[in-house]
């Protein structure tokens, strides 16, 4: 009788262990829309946004550019423009390298 609690003691601990020690695994295959239009495949993430174009008369008066490392961003009068640069991504977990914005 002993020895079956202790067996049960024993797998009941195993069991709760490895619970615990499980970690956020990352999808080999997958392509969404959500929230950016995007594809994986083994080792290799692409993130591509899609430009935000918007017309009419309460969308800009005025002219501006501005250009930054993570997008683009042009109004002129009546009309506007903002685009967030593609990623890409390569590895997985903490060996993931990322060009643009993750």
């Amino acid at each position: 009788m002993i020895k079956k609690i202790t067996v049960i003691g024993l797998l009941l601990g195993l069991s709760t262990l490895s619970l615990q020690a499980e970690e956020k695994k990352e999808k080999w295959f997958g392509a969404g829309v959500k929230p950016d239009p995007h594809i994986t495949i083994p080792f290799i993430g692409v993130k591509a946004p899609l430009p935000t174009v918007c017309a009419g008369k309460g969308v800009s008066t005025s002219f501006d550019v501005k250009v930054s490392k993570e997008s683009f961003m042009l109004k002129l009068p009546y009309f506007k423009i903002d685009w967030s640069f593609p990623a890409l991504s390569v590895g997985r977990g903490k060996a993931k390298v990322t060009l643009g914005t993750e």
